[in-house]
């Protein structure tokens, strides 16, 4: 089991750094073919949260029929590296054509911004969904071995973000200086690739055939119930509100650091470290307590809190740093921490609880993770926009903070139902209601 638990290591740590990579790369190419506008960049994002989604839906939905995981991994890995290669290749040389498809529209936003969406949608969609199938089949591979859900999610969510880590430093700081955005996307594709020959040759070992192959109509899982649902919407809610937080907190940024790409590859790292650590400390967690997951509505709340006293107390966690602008990646990271560490930490414990949670009611490994991914994923797609076009414009900074802050009260009153195996209480929907109310007259 502990072999397992390194080999699917290394191997989801190499899947994380090349679609980061990957995703680097798309949006370098696709400001070429859609324009480097805000609403462009914004629309390319969206599209990209939309196929790792659909990528989620479809573990979510046909799972407990892959008999084979390990080898679904390996396939929708060599998809992404031959896809993503060929995009990257490709997306420049569309301008022209999309400029001409586009001009007649071009005056009339309504419709343009839809065409554009559905237009990114469709050339990232073969290798965004094969990015979403990935953490869902290595769940359900790496429990059927005999780990538990809680274990096997934590360290694969945590161990696949570091990896997310590693590509979102060597991608800006070294690989496309030297090796160019083409050059940079073989890189990406030979992690795949290796990440791929590596679960072939393993795929027998870690998950034999015979494992967790549904012979009967009850391996279809259940519906979730009305606890699944709260379940689900705090999944939605956790991802929504920390992707809103980046950008809040670039935004804030800004006023100690000069704007740049460096600044957001920097604080992306430090979001992405603590996400990590939060997996990897729940995945450890669970195993040392399975129950640990019905701390997640405490875990909610404690992130809210972070929130507000991170914001509050930043100008004395960088008084070591003076007053002066900085630009050097590794100092604009380690002003990062105190900001955005400990929220990143605890969301990272959140997800992966949330997800225990949900498995503990629907009983089929692959849904669960399929579908708490998918609502997670949504709720990240949703958030930049939020927080770009409607919470900074209308709220300011400082209510941001207060109204995201205030939204992790929500998620902690849709967690409720984790603290328990039974159907969910009433005063659970009664307090969830209450914080919708509250975040309505907002």
């Amino acid at each position: 089991m502990l072999a397992a638990l390194f080999l699917l290591a290394a191997v989801f740590t190499a899947s994380g750094a090349s679609g980061l990579l990957f995703e680097t790369l798309f949006f370098r190419q696709a400001g070429l073919a859609f324009g480097q506008s805000v609403w462009a960049t914004s629309l390319v994002l969206s599209s990209f949260m939309a196929g790792l989604a659909l990528g989620n839906g479809l573990t979510a939905r046909f799972g407990t029929r892959i008999q084979r995981p390990v080898r679904l991994f390996a396939i929708a890995e060599t998809a992404v590296a031959l896809s993503g290669v060929a995009l990257v290749y490709l997306l420049p040389d569309l301008s022209k054509p999309l400029a001409s498809l586009l001009g007649p529209i071009r005056e009339e936003a309504w419709l343009l911004n839809p065409v554009r969406l559905a237009l990114a949608f469709i050339l990232l969609l073969l290798p965004a969904t094969a990015m979403g199938i990935t953490l869902p089949v290595l769940v359900a591979a790496l429990h059927r071995k005999g780990s538990g859900f809680g274990l096997s999610i934590g360290w694969l969510y945590g161990w696949n973000t570091l990896g997310a880590v590693l590509g979102a430093l060597l991608g800006e700081m070294f690989f496309i200086g030297l090796l160019g955005v083409r050059g940079t996307s073989w890189v990406a594709a030979a992690l795949d690739l290796s990440a791929a020959g590596a679960a072939f040759a393993f795929e027998r070992w870690i998950t034999p055939v015979t494992a967790g192959v549904p012979t009967a109509p009850p391996a279809r899982g259940r519906s979730p119930s009305t606890a699944g649902y709260c379940l689900l919407g705090a999944s939605f809610g956790a991802g929504w509100i920390l992707l809103a937080l980046e950008v809040v907190w670039f935004r804030f940024l800004h006023l100690f650091v000069h704007p740049g790409p460096a600044t957001f590859s920097a604080m992306l790292a430090v979001v992405l470290f603590g996400i990590a650590a939060g997996g990897l400390l729940a995945g450890a967690w669970q195993r040392r307590n399975p129950a640990a997951y019905r701390s997640a509505s405490v875990i909610a709340l404690a992130a809210g809190m972070t929130v507000v006293v991170t914001y509050a107390f930043f100008d004395r966690a960088i008084e070591a740093f003076g007053l002066e602008f900085f630009e050097r990646p590794l100092e604009i990271a380690l002003l990062s921490v105190p900001l955005v560490l400990p929220t990143a930490l605890l969301s990272g414990l959140l997800f992966t609880f949330t997800a225990t949670a949900l498995n503990e009611r629907m009983e089929v490994d692959i849904q669960a993770a399929g579908l708490a991914t998918l609502a997670n994923t949504i709720g990240a797609g949703l958030g930049p926009l939020a927080a770009g076009f409607f919470l900074l414009p209308w709220l300011g900074m400082e209510r941001s903070f207060l109204l995201l802050s205030a939204l992790y009260g929500g998620v902690g009153a849709l967690l409720l139902p984790a603290r328990s195996s039974t159907k969910v209480r009433p005063f659970a929907l009664l307090a969830a209601a209450a914080a919708l109310g509250v975040l309505l007259l907002c």
